[in-house]
Parts: structure tokens; C-alpha cells; sequence
């Protein structure tokens, strides 16, 4: 099902459609939480997390009416703020805050922000679309990426390489 059928079902029947985003989504979700909070080892903050993504996605989508250029773009914003905040959370009660979670979190909100560099994204297509995401905005290196998309490292680095330079041409023509 595309991401345009999931918003129009949305705007039709909330509850149908937001049971076919989580059908769709819900792995990609728990690939991106586990990438942030993987080395706490808590299932259970995972799965809360988890829930917690896809109730802010509701309210991001209900606030911009189903208005979205972007669905996996801003899942990914969410599920990335999402899980950075219970990691900080987390890291806080254990009284360590890793700088780079302070440091890069309004990062994500800034590439959100700028709709041109969504649109740049999606224009590269797919595989290449997906693998920015997971190298960009997830933090998975090379070999996951590849693992997790059936390629080898060195395909995920070429597509890398080629699409930065794509990227460049189109934000600076």
C-alpha cells in the first residue's frame, strides 16, 4: 500500500488508516528505535518506545491534517526524536548524557525543516532514498545498511558517494 492510499485512508477512517500505517511502518519503527536504544538492552523501553513513535506520528498527522510531503520522512524525524529523548532519559537516570545525543538532536529538526532536502531525498528514489535515511538520519553503517537491503558494503558506499553528489547539484542548482 502506497504512503498517498494510507493518507487518504487516514483522512476517511483514522482508525483504518492509522492500522495500515502501522502495518507498513511498524518494522521500519523498530529498526530505528533499536539503532538508538539497542545497547540498553530493555525490550520493554524498546516496545515503549515504539508506541510512543507512532502516537506522536498520530499527532503530527492530525495537526497537519494529513498535509505530508513526506510519510517516511517524518516518521523517521519522529522515531529518531522519539527514541533520542528516552535514551537521554535513560542515560540521565544512569547519570551519563552522551554529548552527541545533545549535540546532534537539532540537526534532525533542522533537516526536517527544510523541505527542500526531504524533496532532494525522495528524488534519488529508491534503494538510495532509504540508505541516506539509515546512514543520515538512523547513524547505521555501511554493512548494516547492507545487510539490511541485501547489498554489499561496498554498493551501499558507491550509491553513498553518487547520491551525495547528486544531493549537491540539486541544493546548490
Amino acid at each position: 500500500m502506497t504512503d498517498e492510499k494510507i493518507l487518504q485512508k487516514l483522512k476517511r477512517s483514522e482508525g483504518e488508516g492509522f492500522a495500515l500505517l502501522v502495518k507498513k511502518y511498524a518494522p521500519y519503527v523498530r529498526t530505528v528505535v533499536r539503532s538508538r536504544l539497542g545497547q540498553l538492552g530493555d525490550s520493554g523501553l524498546t516496545e515503549e518506545a515504539v508506541n510512543s513513535v507512532f502516537f506522536e506520528i498520530l499527532k503530527a498527522l492530525r495537526s497537519r491534517s494529513c498535509d505530508v510531503r513526506s510519510l517516511k520522512a517524518l516518521i523517521s524525524v519522529i522515531a529518531v526524536r522519539q527514541s533520542s529523548a528516552m535514551f537521554s532519559e535513560q542515560a540521565k537516570s544512569l547519570g551519563t548524557v552522551p554529548l552527541d545525543e545533545q549535540f546532534f538532536e537539532p540537526m534532525y529538526e533542522a533537516a526536517y525543516d527544510r523541505a527542500e532536502l526531504v524533496q532532494s531525498l525522495k528524488s534519488l528514489g529508491e534503494p538510495d532514498c532509504e540508505i541516506f535515511i539509515r546512514k543520515y538520519f538512523l547513524g547505521q553503517r555501511s554493512a548494516e545498511i547492507g545487510e539490511a537491503l541485501g547489498m554489499k558494503t561496498n554498493t551501499v558506499d558507491q550509491r553513498i558517494s553518487r547520491g551525495l553528489k547528486r544531493l549537491r547539484d540539486m541544493m546548490e542548482g
